[in-house]
């Protein structure tokens, strides 16, 4: 009886998240597999009136199996120091060595690019210069990429039935 309630939660949650995924997850192009993989980068973002940019604070490759559907979740830490660029991009020629400036940590790529959106020829110069670094320090090519800041990572809590905090005592 157990496994058919989760069954049917599981649907439910497909559900609900197929709802709310249109949304979240936008994309204006189809890609083919990179050897035999779609690579979808995931990023949390914290932005808001008192943060400068928006940081990109959790940053994870999901790596699914073009063919069975198996997914690998790879986490990047959001302190990650002086991050290569692909050759020849405009965040390479800026820093040949790695994004190696004070403060500049894999996080950061987003704001820096964004801010000097002058030396990028693309549109959304922040987003192709997180998925360049994130392309090259892991070696995956990205196929897509979805970018929750926090309003959105909430509407998406809530879409599967929110999460319940008991606080026994106050500190």
């Amino acid at each position: 009886m157990a496994t058919v309630g989760a069954l049917f939660f599981a649907s439910h949650a497909v559900a609900v998240v197929n709802d709310v995924s249109g949304e979240v997850f936008v994309s204006e192009s189809v890609t083919k597999p990179h050897d035999g993989r779609y690579n979808i980068l995931l990023l949390g973002a914290d932005s808001g009136k008192d943060r400068n940019g928006l940081r990109p604070d959790s940053i994870n490759i999901a790596s699914v199996d073009a063919k069975t559907g198996r997914a690998v979740l790879v986490g990047l830490p959001r302190n990650l120091q002086n991050v290569p660029f692909p050759a020849g991009s405009p965040m390479d020629q800026e820093f040949p060595n790695g994004f190696d400036c004070e403060g500049c940590y894999l996080n950061a790529v987003n704001t820096w690019a964004e801010d000097h959106k002058d030396r990028f020829p693309e549109k959304n110069p922040g987003i192709n210069a997180t998925i360049g670094a994130a392309e090259e320090v892991t070696g995956l090519k990205i196929n897509y990429y979805a970018l929750v800041n926090m309003k959105g990572f909430s509407k998406l809590v809530d879409s599967v039935g929110g999460v319940k905090i008991n606080v026994r005592e106050r500190t």
